[in-house]
């Protein structure tokens, strides 16, 4: 029985979720921790951005290494084999390491580590305020919107310390558009993220 436990634990999880609450928790509170020590990591910060790929790659295996080193020392009987170091090459793909146009990392606490990669794009089309905006800017920004791998509160994050004049352009928003307009551009493209989720990961 425990055998077949395990087995879903690592191929379904997401049935295990729905219908074992304990072990739901059980998970929640695995990823809470190491959330917490992620943000303390990037000194405290929920978004941090990162020039290119390849410094986001080696800060990602500097911290899994301290985070692993950390839970094995709190452990009473430490194990015998010890995972190997993660390194830059391990830790993320190769599309990712590759971006050279900024990459943004959101530490989402209700879903894990968030990444976008041409940032730069984002950030600048944003900063323009709808003034000359460049297309490869408004694509961007459309991809931020349409990408479901962006979640909801990702958007929110950034819009609070950028303006949002250019995204409204992208989306032909004008200025008498009522309040809960980006409510519900993110409602219309991001509908999975107001329905029940279960995390993706899963612990044996």
């Amino acid at each position: 029985m425990e055998e077949i436990i395990q087995d879903m634990r690592r191929s379904s999880n997401r049935i295990l979720f729905r219908y074992w609450p304990e072990y739901k928790q059980q998970v929640l509170d695995a990823l809470a921790g190491m959330q917490k020590s992620e943000r303390e990591f990037h000194g405290g910060r929920d978004l941090v951005y990162f020039a290119n790929g390849r410094m986001l790659a080696a800060a990602t295996a500097r911290f899994l290494n301290e985070y692993r080193d950390k839970r094995v020392r709190a452990m009473k009987t430490p194990p015998e084999d010890i995972p190997e170091d993660f390194t830059p090459e391990t830790v993320l793909l190769g599309e990712i390491r590759d971006c050279d146009d900024g990459v943004g990392l959101f530490l989402n606490p209700e879903e894990g580590s968030e990444m976008m990669l041409s940032f730069d794009l984002l950030t600048s089309g944003l900063r323009k305020s709808g003034d000359g905006v460049m297309s490869s800017e408004y694509a961007a920004l459309r991809d931020f919107i349409e990408s479901q791998s962006i979640s909801p509160a990702f958007v929110r994050r950034v819009l609070r310390d950028e303006p949002d004049r250019s995204l409204k352009n992208a989306f032909g928003v004008g200025d008498d558009a009522p309040a809960y307009w980006l409510d519900w551009l993110l409602r219309c493209w991001k509908g999975e993220f107001y329905r029940p989720r279960y995390p993706s990961v899963s612990v044996v």
